[in-house]
């Protein structure tokens, strides 16, 4: 899955530049310059960067990462957000990741405005747990966004899996086919729309994992992974579909 709003990088340069920035090191915490060089490095943390910032997820374990948001004052605010959107649809379906965790101080309201907007919701807090710029000890709240609440509320979602039932739709037209269907399901558009983008973004086994829970709970059968190399996928009644090159394409219908 590639973005013209961020790009992936394992080099820190300018992510210390960032947060090294008098308006952005007071809330990180610690004393003197940081040098991310380490932990942006990692190839199992993920760093995502655009013109004014980025963001640090540092993986805490396996589908779970630590959110490090790292931006100047010219990149806060709507373009951050716009940014955002695509980025971590990048982490949840191009990634391991199933809960992106943070933290948010007292006394930073854009950081909690971002965190609320963005939907994370708060686990926990933890009182005197943060030393600002002037020693004082502050409180800090431990929110998560999990991939559950991110797939609910994900827009591209639901347009991604009206297109796919509409490739559907049409092989099943050319091949004159009398396999049973289902009434119009937004819900179902839905799920089937953020596996499509799991899918699409190569991350196949959790897009079919992620189907298959949706559909089990919805009373829908499940999908299953017909052949990896090339890349088919049952999704049952004798259906297959091909993905080739980030592209999902009806080969079968009966």
């Amino acid at each position: 899955m590639s973005s013209s709003m961020f790009r992936r990088t394992l080099d820190a340069r300018f992510l210390n530049a960032v947060a090294n920035d008098a308006s952005v090191r007071p809330w990180i915490g610690g004393e003197g310059a940081l040098d991310l060089t380490s932990v942006v490095g990692e190839p199992a943390n993920i760093a995502l960067t655009t013109a004014h910032g980025g963001w640090v997820f540092v993986r805490h374990e396996t589908g779970v990462y630590e959110l490090h948001t790292l931006f100047l004052p010219a990149g806060r605010g709507r373009a951050c957000l716009a940014a955002w959107g695509e980025a971590v649809r990048y982490v949840f379906c191009a990634t391991d990741a199933r809960e992106i965790v943070t933290r948010v101080p007292a006394g930073n309201a854009g950081a909690g405005f971002a965190a609320r907007v963005c939907g994370f919701r708060e686990r926990f807090t933890r009182e005197r747990a943060f030393r600002t710029a002037e020693g004082e000890l502050v409180a800090v709240s431990y929110r998560a966004l999990t991939l559950d609440a991110w797939a609910a509320r994900e827009p591209a979602a639901t347009a991604e899996g009206e297109v796919f039932h509409a490739q559907l739709e049409t092989a099943r037209a050319l091949a004159d086919s009398a396999l049973p269907d289902h009434p119009p399901d937004p819900a179902h558009d839905h799920a089937a729309g953020v596996a499509c983008l799991m899918i699409r973004a190569g991350n196949h086994r959790k897009g079919v994992w992620f189907y298959n829970r949706w559909a089990r709970l919805a009373g829908y059968p499940p999908i299953r992974l017909a052949s990896e190399t090339p890349l088919v996928i049952d999704i049952g009644a004798g259906v297959f579909v091909e993905v080739r090159e980030g592209t999902m394409e009806v080969i079968r219908c009966p």
